[in-house]
């Protein structure tokens, strides 16, 4: 765990290893010196040294494979369609019956 804390508020909080090396894998840069947290409580952003920090490797995705950010927002629109399709099929429903 990271230890940081805000300089604005004071706020303590600490920071997985895994969430930076997996936010850091999705930057351009190779070897990054800092990382940019945000406070919880008043969302300042600061500052964070990475060194003397051990961070797990983690793999990048594949060239042709999407982010999961990417897969999540193409999950999206399907779910959307599936839900406008159910209120077309219950006013389908109700027509007959007002009739």
């Amino acid at each position: 765990m990271i230890r940081v804390s805000c300089f604005k508020c004071k706020q303590r909080f600490a920071l997985d290893e895994e969430f930076v090396a997996v936010e850091l894998a999705k930057l351009d840069d190779p070897r990054p010196r800092y990382f940019t947290a945000h406070c919880p409580r008043c969302r300042q952003a600061i500052k964070v040294s990475l060194k003397g920090v051990r961070l797990p490797v983690v793999p990048p995705p594949a060239a042709g494979e999407p982010a999961e950010e990417e897969k999540a927002e193409a999950r999206e629109p399907e779910e959307k369609e599936a839900e406008a399709g159910e209120p077309e099929e219950k006013e389908a429903e109700k027509a007959p019956a007002e009739e």
